[in-house]
């Protein structure tokens, strides 16, 4: 599945999705939620999401690309019932990363969204192979919308829908021994046909967390 803006170039991902992910990509049966500490946004908040709260910086094409073509292949993620409650710095960076881009896919912003994910996962979020993501990169920054702005929306080519997610809450984060994370949230998006667990792991970088994959159990 590779949403694009013109059923031509893509994205989640996240995100959502993967993310999404967006928030679909790259998706498949997610494990139990964890029982980890619950966090301030409880499941079935929403949480308002767009280019307001897309704050990060795009990424740079050639250092990104270098990255990701450098990068090290995506393997299975521990499982979240092995981790541990994470402490409350990990779980706000944590989720200022989902936060993050979930805003930045519904703001169409698809460079800035890059920032928030590992370069290992962007071809499969991309839906390129890691030989041709350069192009996709370089496009996604050319068109990056001004920050606070809204680019044209994100449009998934399978089904030709707008990729867009309402975070609903985040259940709770757990940290594993390697210092990566994932967090159980819920969502509610036209790709996941309403309201939809997903399970995000996530590794940290010296700028914060980044997005390594998404797993989103459908309805």
């Amino acid at each position: 599945m590779r949403p694009t803006r013109t059923l031509v170039t893509v994205i989640l991902s996240l995100i959502l999705v993967a993310l999404l992910v967006p928030w679909s990509v790259a998706a498949q049966d997610a494990p139990a939620t964890p029982g980890a500490t619950p966090l301030a946004t409880p499941a079935g908040t929403p949480v308002a999401l767009g280019a307001a709260e897309c704050t990060v910086d795009p990424v740079d094409p050639v250092a990104y690309g270098e990255a990701v073509r450098a990068a090290v292949s995506v393997t299975d993620p521990p499982a979240v019932e092995t981790g541990q409650p994470a402490d409350a710095e990990t779980a706000a960076a944590v989720s200022a990363t989902i936060e993050g881009s979930i805003a930045c896919s519904d703001a169409g912003d698809m460079a800035r969204l890059l920032t928030l994910t590992d370069p290992a996962f962007a071809p499969s979020m991309l839906g390129v192979d890691r030989a041709d993501v350069q192009p996709e990169i370089d496009r996604a920054v050319a068109e990056t919308p001004p920050q606070g702005q809204a680019g044209p929306p994100l449009i998934e080519e399978s089904s030709g829908q707008e990729v867009s997610a309402t975070l609903l809450g985040i259940d709770g984060i757990v940290s594993f021994p390697d210092g990566t994370a994932a967090a159980t949230i819920r969502l509610d998006s036209p790709q996941t046909s309403g309201v939809a667990t997903a399970v995000v792991h996530l590794r940290p970088t010296d700028m914060g967390y980044v997005v390594t994959t998404w797993f989103v159990q459908r309805p």
